[in-house]
């Protein structure tokens, strides 16, 4: 998803500014074939668009990381809370979509299983996982709890893996950490 804070509209799409800044061309809903990552606007939208077309037809959901913006622009260089918060905050887009987040019942709250991965972005310094548990596997077992069964999360904890049996009985799920 590469949600990014500081996108602004009608910024300048040029390689130095990341439509952070300037005047350009940035839409609304995004800058395609830029290497601008996506405003919150295109997100939001298209959770909106999956919630009301799309959910009542699905099994599970793979969610493949990188849910917080790339490093590309040095003058605002991402830090670990802000990769964390962006996380957190596409938990929530996808517990708004896929969840029941009033059910006061928390076994009903995530009727769409959602099987969540790290990706390369996820994580500071880029593509670079030390063995766990560090400091990521700890904060990601907090931002993903919803996600990771409860019999899973030591492992996660230790590698950043998991498997969730999303059709019960049929077909189960690996979240490999191939980082």
């Amino acid at each position: 998803m590469h949600p990014d804070p500081y996108y602004k509209f009608h910024a300048s799409t040029d390689e130095d500014s990341a439509c952070h800044r300037g005047s350009g061309p940035a839409g609304i809903y995004g800058a395609e074939t830029s290497g601008c990552d996506s405003p919150f606007s295109l997100i939001n939208q298209t959770f909106a668009w999956i919630n009301d077309n799309l959910k009542d037809s699905i099994d599970f959901v793979i969610w493949t990381g990188d849910s917080a913006r790339h490093d590309n622009d040095e003058k605002n260089p991402r830090t670990e809370e802000q990769v964390f918060d962006l996380n957190s905050y596409c938990v929530d887009k996808m517990v708004e979509a896929f969840g029941k987040p009033d059910d006061t019942d928390p076994a009903n709250e995530l009727p769409i299983p959602v099987v969540p991965t790290y990706g390369n972005n996820d994580i500071l310094p880029h593509n670079i996982f030390m063995q766990g548990p560090n400091k990521y596997t700890k904060q990601y077992l907090n931002i993903w709890k919803k996600f990771i069964p409860e019999a899973q999360r030591h492992t996660f904890e230790r590698g950043g893996w998991f498997f969730v049996e999303v059709i019960p009985n049929k077909l189960v799920v690996f979240s490999l950490n191939t980082l």
